[in-house]
């Protein structure tokens, strides 16, 4: 589980300043406020036919739950399953 923020910044307004654009950075603060839960889990098998000659497979879960209710990205909820399967060669 993680959380953080940032507090507001305050920045003074130039004397010199072009029309269009904004030089407050009101909402800056609000693009760091992370909260959210991760959860990974693994698992693997690994079966030797000879010495020299290994398979393995490996599965993993990922789940990211977004507590904050959206990043700079938006909501970033989500998870995936991954499945990885190998063959090992020993030559020698």
């Amino acid at each position: 589980m993680s959380e953080a923020s940032l507090e507001e910044v305050i920045m003074p307004v130039p004397e010199e300043t072009i029309e269009h654009l904004d030089y407050t950075f009101e909402d800056m603060n609000t693009y760091f406020d992370l909260d959210y839960n991760y959860f990974v889990g693994k698992a693997g098998v690994t079966y030797m036919f000879r010495p020299n000659l290994k398979w393995s497979a490996d599965v993993s879960y990922y789940d990211l739950k977004d507590d904050a209710g959206g990043y700079v990205y938006g909501d970033e909820t989500g998870s995936y399953f991954m499945l990885r399967t190998g063959l090992k060669i020993d030559l020698y």
